[in-house]
């Protein structure tokens, strides 16, 4: 409501009343819902894409695992070459890189010093899907062929440097359905946190940490990639210019190539 004052000649002011006019208030009102109805419809076709795209993702994850495990005996010493591979992508220059492996009667650890996480590497390590673009010089990490390392384990504990901060989550892919995998991941970012220090600290010099339970059925894939770096990793370090050593440390004996 608006008060006018008006001084009419030398008479005494007088306060005049001027109501709103009714259409102004609904047109306001009209208004003010619309602004309503279109952030909420906005948030919706967010919350629709995203819905969308991580669905689209868990399948294809889905079919990748089931692809993988249906074939399984030939792919049995491939996740050391995907850890090597992706190791190598995160390389800071020549001669800088050092890899370690180490087995123990229940779990497989993969260690590098390579270059720390982004949040969008994050990402796409645990919502993984096909679209990613990558550097001309990676071989893909995080990519298609990352999944190849759950023929040691459907789980991954996942470590690493993020800036100057340190983070931790643990990845699950259990190709028992594909909500089930868009549950698993949506969870994982969820559990994704950063600290100034790590409460299980990865080892000096290094930067990436994966760790895997090891069942008894993922026993000769362990046994058959170790025996495959045993045979191969003098040659990687020696064509491979990133690569500066590689540790294997399997219960108890430890042999480095460099």
């Amino acid at each position: 409501m608006q008060t006018v004052s008006l001084k009419i000649g030398t008479a005494t002011p007088k306060s005049l009343v001027v109501e709103p006019k009714p259409l102004d208030i609904l047109s306001k009102l009209y208004a003010f819902s619309q602004g309503g109805v279109m952030m909420t419809t906005q948030l919706k076709k967010a919350e629709t894409k995203d819905n969308v795209l991580s669905e689209n993702t868990a399948q294809g994850v889905y079919q990748k695992l089931n692809e993988l495990m249906s074939n399984r005996a030939s792919r049995l010493t491939r996740w050391i070459w995907e850890l090597l591979q992706n190791a190598r992508d995160a390389s800071m220059g020549k001669d800088s890189l050092i890899a370690t492996v180490q087995c123990l009667p229940n779990e497989l650890t993969f260690l590098h010093n390579g270059k720390g996480f982004t949040d969008r590497e994050i990402a796409h390590l645990i919502f993984h899907g096909s679209t990613k673009v990558e550097e001309e010089r990676t071989i893909g990490q995080y990519g298609t062929g990352f999944l190849t390392t759950h023929l040691l384990s459907p789980t991954i504990d996942v470590s690493g440097q993020l800036g100057d901060s340190w983070f931790n989550f643990c990845l699950e892919r259990k190709p028992d359905s594909v909500e089930a995998l868009r549950e698993s991941m949506d969870r994982a970012w969820e559990n994704f946190k950063v600290f100034p220090s790590l409460q299980v600290p990865i080892p000096d010099c290094f930067t990436t940490r994966f760790v895997y339970p090891i069942e008894d059925d993922a026993v000769d894939a362990v046994e058959k990639g170790i025996a495959m770096l045993k045979q191969c990793a003098p040659f990687v370090v020696v064509f491979n210019q990133e690569f500066s050593r590689i540790d294997i440390e399997n219960r108890g004996e430890t042999m480095c190539f460099e």
